[in-house]
């Protein structure tokens, strides 16, 4: 497995990350939260981070290990969030 300090997995999540703005505007905040810092080591416990991979939380729940490819996790933001989301569609393509 993969590192999440490699170049490769941060821009991945970089693409992640405009897509989410530019589709869901700010309908979400993001935090971006090092697992190397100690004050969040009750919520790295909690949801079991692991520092090799990034882990995706939406209201307090994990909803995916790993980085995904965007429309899997625009579906599972989108089903996640069927009342937010139920008339919004998707602005533009994904990259």
């Amino acid at each position: 497995m993969q590192t999440f300090s490699r170049r490769a997995d941060r821009e991945s999540v970089g693409a992640l990350l405009r897509n989410l703005h530019f589709n869901f505007n700010d309908a979400f905040e993001v935090d971006i939260i090092d697992p190397r810092c100690l004050l969040w080591f009750f919520d790295f416990i909690k949801y079991k981070v692991r520092t090799t991979e990034p882990t995706w939380v939406l209201d307090g729940k994990v909803i995916y290990r790993g980085i995904p490819a965007w429309e899997e996790l625009e579906k599972i933001l989108r089903d996640t969030c069927q009342d937010l989301f139920k008339d919004t569609a998707v602005k533009g393509p994904s990259s």
